[in-house]
């Protein structure tokens, strides 16, 4: 992951992965933890400047900084923390892991990163999970998944999505006309028609191809496939569509829902304010504030507190 115009956090000029070592032993060491002291480290440095940390931290104390910052804290924070301190790929691997494993699979979360990232992206989660458990993500996902989202998930696996910008009008006109003929007008619907389509053309290419549907059907395709998919399905399609027609809204809706039901979804809040820190969190806020009418940053300090709402704020990157 190249840092992204469109990230709030950025390189701080003039790191010393030494200094910083040495602030968060001192933050950490006797009685009791300076928490403040952590969150404003590590809130002022990219995930490329986090990495050399760890490495200056064994070299000085002979000691894992992960692990050391994992029993100094607890809570939302250590999560946050922890998740803050790895790599993009490693990161994304670790969610994909912990969605698997487990009674019952996280597939929001498999969804959620499997459809909105990369080819490039998916190829290095691909190649992290592999070296760390010694399988393929696809057989992973294979064992915990079944029938129609378990296609839907390994095709978005494979990483072959078209990345250019072309539109070819008629195929867009061809390729509405087969959705619609494998959804609405057929009993039952061809699952496999939507797989092939929606997870193998560009993204401009398909977004046409949505204006065709509308034309042919009368509804948005998003309508359609929530009347013809159910379940884990459902919900993984209609994940694609979004991200399809728009990144950064698909993160501003699922953001809110983690902050406005019942209790606050941190695990949800701390996955995509990490991820996408660096990517088009200027965008999530745009989003956010045209779609619900307060900021982001405002929701997540009504919903949170202490250091844990301070680091999420700068991840959050200000207000709006």
């Amino acid at each position: 992951m190249s840092t992204g115009q469109r990230g709030t956090i950025k390189d701080c000029p003039g790191a010393d992965p030494q200094k910083d070592a040495e602030v968060l032993h001192k933050a950490m060491k006797g009685l009791g933890t300076d928490e403040k002291a952590i969150v404003e480290l590590l809130g002022n440095r990219s995930n490329k400047q986090r990495a050399p940390i760890v490495t200056a931290y064994k070299k000085t104390y002979g000691k894992d900084l992960i692990k050391e910052l994992k029993s100094e804290l607890n809570g939302p924070l250590e999560k946050l923390v922890v998740a803050m301190m790895m790599s993009p790929a490693n990161y994304d691997a670790y969610l994909v892991k912990g969605a698997i494993q487990g009674v019952g699979t996280d597939d929001n979360c498999l969804s959620e990163i499997l459809c909105s990232r990369s080819n490039a992206e998916i190829n290095e989660i691909n190649q992290v999970y592999k070296a760390e458990h010694g399988k393929s993500l696809e057989d992973a996902i294979k064992n915990d998944t079944s029938g129609d989202f378990r296609n839907l998930l390994v095709t978005l696996c494979q990483a072959s999505r078209d990345e250019g910008g072309s539109v070819d009008t008629n195929l867009a006109k061809q390729d509405a006309q087969k959705l619609y003929a494998a959804g609405e007008r057929k009993w039952g619907t061809d699952d496999d028609e939507f797989n092939a389509i929606l997870c193998a053309r560009n993204k401009n290419h398909l977004q046409a191809v949505f204006q065709e549907y509308m034309k042919l059907s009368g509804k948005d395709i998003e309508k359609s496939i929530c009347s013809e998919m159910h379940g884990n399905l459902e919900h993984g399609m209609v994940a694609l569509v979004k991200c399809i027609k728009n990144i950064p809204a698909f993160f501003a809706e699922v953001l809110n829902k983690a902050i406005k039901g019942t209790g606050t979804s941190d695990r949800t809040l701390i996955r995509i304010m990490v991820s996408r820190s660096e990517i088009d969190m200027l965008d999530i806020r745009q989003e956010y504030k045209k779609n619900y009418g307060k900021s982001l940053y405002t929701d997540i300090a009504g919903d949170t507190g202490g250091d844990y709402e301070k680091l999420l704020l700068k991840l959050c990157g200000g207000n709006d």
